[in-house]
């Protein structure tokens, strides 16, 4: 056993580089924990994407041509390109392999939760950082959504970043370091651009410390160094002033390729991507719960949303228009619902307010319930949003309380994002981008109570324990009524492509079953029965998937080569018809008529 100097010297370098050996161990952590997750959804239909549905389908696609070589593409973004070129930099270097590019996705879930340590290490202790660390390690909802190919991983590791430069940037101001954290938050707003709303707050924030400049600058102590205020340096109004500019400098600077880009392939000025005008219209419209809720003429898909929003626009404005025109368009729609309905507008937004605070996480791409048929790792205890909310509203209340400055950063993310759920719709994937501030927040409320049990001040601690408990129970209030009819359809065209017929059929009528309104599993059915030769069959649930949506198109195209295989061509010749009115661009359909 070693004595004396030998563990003098252990002891030290072990003190030295604790919070190295800390962060490696929270990584190392969350990413078993996430190999073995990746090892049981392995063997799910949907590890590969392969409905157009989904929007992993969309990127995976996407990336496979920015691998192929087609860097620039040829229309103009619709989707938020960073994460795209991300992905397809990872197809590049090692072919199209899905498990290694999640394996690589799930590494950087797992640098976020060390990331998160860091951030809690620097402002609060190391203890608040360990604990905000682990809560992202086993939340359930970060570990679900890296497992596909969505922004999620790569935006939440970004925004800790960007979140980590601004703490450098505040502690040793400079106009470069400023600078650099607009550049970082102008890169993170390509993959989520919610992050874009921490500038207005981050520049009131920086610029208000001028409020005071009669307050005296502290004695140099006897290093001759001013003591700081929780980090936070004296500057003239000017130098704040300066790097205020220098932030937005940084993300105009960023995200100007972008815009350059998209000018000359669509001659379009569009800064990073025209989805947000249908966006928006899906979060302020008549239908809106404070969930995304588009008409069902538009659809649900990104593509068949793409399409449909596209058609109507041009049709209303009666001439073909631009991408930018489009997503104006769409603004327009959703700005005049808030104009002729402000009542109902006030609501949804007051319902959106409290839903992004709700326990019941509003399920995004598919339910994390649904997966938990191929994964038995999301049947255990992991930590829930229903536990990180509420304790996060306490530890904001409590380190308000205390006015550490350095704080107001996490307080500008979580602004940030809540405003964007308001301005948008609210949904776990949306949601996701507050959790890592808020876990530090819940590490802190969590951190508090262990120091108020050491010290015996069971008054304050019964007291906030009592706030916390109605704050749960608020919470955990069921909002929105979830139905999986949209899973169950997503599975049963995974199915048929896979040759599972029988199953694709089961999953279908679940679906069904599940929301008897919803018109696209009556005409996924109708192309199955429709394939086999059942045309009675298929004409039933094609006349119900048009009933449900009097503009589907689609069905209605169908129907028309169900009602020809039987004989009647005078309804088919109408269904066609029909079909065109509500889609001219339709050369098949066309084509049909002609030769009928």
């Amino acid at each position: 056993m070693k004595t004396g100097p030998d563990r003098i010297l252990r002891e030290g370098w072990l003190a030295r580089h604790r919070d190295a050996l800390i962060f490696c161990a929270i990584v190392l952590a969350a990413f078993l924990i996430r190999l073995v997750y990746l090892s049981q959804i392995k063997a799910s239909p949907f590890f590969v994407p392969t409905y157009r549905g989904l929007d992993d389908y969309l990127y995976d696609n996407w990336a496979l041509e920015i691998a192929r070589g087609d860097l620039a593409g040829k229309e103009v973004f619709y989707g938020l390109p960073l994460y795209p070129y991300f992905l397809g930099l990872v197809y590049f270097l090692f072919g199209h392999d899905v498990y290694t590019a999640k394996v690589i996705q799930f590494f950087l879930g797992a640098v976020t939760c060390g990331l998160v340590f860091i951030i809690g290490r620097r402002i609060f202790n190391r203890a608040v950082g360990v604990i905000a660390g682990l809560v992202m390690c086993f939340y359930a909802m970060a570990i679900y959504f890296e497992g596909f190919f969505v922004s999620s991983a790569l935006s939440l590791f970004l925004n800790c970043l960007v979140a980590l430069v601004l703490l450098s940037a505040t502690e040793r101001p400079s106009s470069l370091r400023w600078l650099a954290a607009g550049l970082l938050t102008g890169i993170s707003s390509l993959a989520n651009s919610s992050v874009l709303l921490v500038i207005p707050f981050i520049i009131v924030w920086w610029y208000s410390m001028v409020c005071h400049p009669e307050r005296p600058r502290p004695a140099r102590n006897h290093l001759g160094v001013t003591p700081q205020n929780d980090n936070v340096q004296y500057l003239s109004k000017q130098s704040r002033l300066w790097h205020c500019v220098a932030l937005v400098i940084g993300v105009c600077l960023a995200i100007a390729p972008v815009t350059i880009r998209n000018y000359i392939v669509g001659k379009d000025f569009v800064p990073v991507t025209a989805h947000a005008g249908i966006t928006f219209y899906g979060g302020n419209n008549p239908l809106c719960d404070g969930s995304f809720h588009l008409p069902p003429d538009i659809g649900t898909s990104v593509i068949d949303s793409k399409k449909s929003a596209t058609v109507i626009a041009e049709q209303k404005m009666g001439r073909p228009l631009k991408p930018s025109e489009i997503s104006r368009f769409w603004i327009d729609q959703g700005i005049m619902f808030i104009k002729t309905h402000p009542g109902d507008a006030l609501r949804i937004d007051f319902r959106k307010a409290v839903l992004f605070w709700n326990a019941h996480e509003i399920p995004d791409i598919l339910p994390m319930f649904f997966f938990r048929r191929y994964a038995p790792l999301l049947g255990f205890p992991l930590i829930p949003y229903a536990v990180i909310a509420p304790l996060g509203l306490l530890g904001m209340c409590l380190v308000f309380k205390s006015r550490k400055r350095s704080a107001d950063i996490l307080y500008a993310f979580i602004a940030a994002v809540f405003l964007s759920n308001i301005i948008y719709f609210v949904n776990s994937r949306y949601q996701l981008v507050a959790v890592p501030f808020l876990s530090l927040f819940a590490a802190r409320a969590a951190f508090w109570f262990y120091v108020k049990a050491k010290e015996r001040s069971w008054k304050n601690v019964l007291t906030a324990a009592a706030g916390l408990l109605v704050i749960m129970a608020i919470a955990n209030i069921k909002l929105l009524e979830f139905r999986p009819s949209q899973a169950y359809n997503n599975l049963a065209v995974i199915l048929k492509r896979q040759g599972l017929i029988d199953d694709a059929i089961r999953e279908y009528r679940n679906a069904i079953e599940s929301d008897p309104r919803y018109p696209s599993p009556y005409y996924n059915l109708g192309i199955l029965y429709l394939e086999q030769g059942k045309f009675p069959d298929a004409i039933n649930n094609f006349n119900e998937a048009v009933r449900l949506n009097p503009s589907f198109g689609k069905a209605y195209a169908k129907l028309g080569i169900a009602y020809a295989n039987t004989g009647d061509p005078g309804k088919a010749r109408a269904s066609w018809q029909r079909s065109l009115e509500i889609d001219p661009e339709q050369p098949e359909v066309r084509e049909y008529l002609t030769k009928y």
